[in-house]
């Protein structure tokens, strides 16, 4: 393969990040959390949660299939980058994910419980002038809180499509994450 740069680029070759931003862009789009409505209804992978078989119907989505196209002629050393990064991101999703339901919904959610329970009767005249305002808030919260779901369900996507080019490839593991989540 010949000497390896630091950073894991071959001589004579790009550094791997050059090849690798321009195509996670590219991988990335397929997987638009905007879409995540119509694909839960119109993908095979979405049947396929009917059934005992989650991997094969979803192998058989659009997006998964263009995945594969997408990263077809892809160097190993490259697509285990892109591997990384996408469980980079899938993780980085998590933890907004856990902040957002920790800060944006369980503390309102707490907060408008005790002050029910602490001021009963001020909470009844509040809710009779502003419960508008309140089920705007509330559902605002609910709304950011789906749209951060189906972020993280769109991130968990990307990484699962990466695990079947990975399989279908042959590659074994390589990164430590991927190594610490199969233990």
């Amino acid at each position: 393969m010949g000497h390896v740069q630091p950073g894991g680029a071959a001589a004579g070759s790009p550094p791997i990040g050059e090849v690798m931003w321009p195509l996670w862009r590219s991988y990335k789009r397929l997987f638009s959390t905007w879409t995540i409505v119509l694909s839960t209804f119109a993908t095979p992978g979405a049947w396929g949660w009917f059934g005992n078989d989650v991997v094969g119907p979803f192998r058989r989505n659009p997006s998964t299939n263009k995945a594969f196209a997408l990263l077809s002629d892809t160097p190993p050393e490259v697509f285990n980058a892109l591997s990384a990064l996408a469980a980079l991101n899938q993780r980085r999703q998590e933890l907004g994910f856990q902040m957002l339901v920790l800060f944006y919904v369980t503390v309102p959610v707490t907060l408008f419980v005790s002050a029910g329970e602490i001021f009963p009767d001020e909470f009844r005249r509040y809710l009779a002038v502003q419960g508008e305002v309140t089920l705007q808030l509330v559902g605002g919260l609910v709304l950011v809180t789906l749209i951060y779901l189906a972020a993280l369900w769109r991130a968990r996507q990307m990484v699962h499509v990466m695990d079947l080019i990975r399989i279908e490839r042959g590659l074994d593991p390589v990164s430590t994450v991927e190594l610490r989540d199969q233990g």
